[in-house]
């Protein structure tokens, strides 16, 4: 079965992948690798919370974010849905749908309609890895992201300096999130 660090490398991998297309060219991927980012975050915490089950299915999966991480439940059903019916009905996923997935998942006021990155989830996932509760995290992430206009999750070296290029000119608030000891 695999370890929290693999989903965790596999959800930067898709994130990755969704930074390298044009989400206006391709909707449909950039909300299905959205979705698949945000599916390995949330398998992270249920290895690290000794929730995970052996080759789970959607539905299992979704049962357990909806009963007991349900603050997670809202952006990742989002980003579920529009997935599948992508996928499977054929559905056009319009630059709305995009922005409204994004939105969910990245509860941030910006102006950049292409923005396609799932911060809160991923935040509020390494937090929960962490050892913080589901609960406390996101109520946290959710009182900061009211006063930070971008969210960024790894105060590696490139975070760090991520962070320190973004605020430099005193336009941007820029909330920096290390889920590490």
């Amino acid at each position: 079965m695999a370890t929290a660090i693999d989903h965790r490398e596999k959800a930067r991998h898709n994130q990755a992948c969704l930074a390298s297309i044009d989400a206006a060219q391709f909707p449909d991927w950039a909300v299905t690798m959205a979705f698949y980012a945000a599916l390995h975050l949330i398998e992270a915490v249920l290895v690290t919370h000794n929730r995970a089950r052996p080759q789970c299915t959607h539905p299992i999966r979704n049962g357990i974010v909806q009963r007991e991480y349900s603050t997670l439940w809202f952006p990742y059903r989002t980003l579920y849905e529009l997935s599948r019916r992508s996928r499977y009905d054929c559905y056009r996923i319009t630059q709305g749908d995009v922005w409204r997935a994004m939105q969910s998942a990245c509860p941030t006021r910006t102006t950049d309609r292409r923005s396609t990155r799932s911060g809160v989830i991923e935040s509020t996932c390494l937090a929960a890895s962490a050892g913080v509760s589901v609960s406390e995290a996101s109520a946290s992430l959710s009182d900061g992201l009211l006063m930070h206009d971008i969210v960024l999750v790894g105060a590696g070296t490139a975070g760090c300096v991520l962070a320190e290029r973004l605020t430099a000119s005193g336009r941007l608030r820029v909330l920096l999130i290390e889920a590490g000891g």
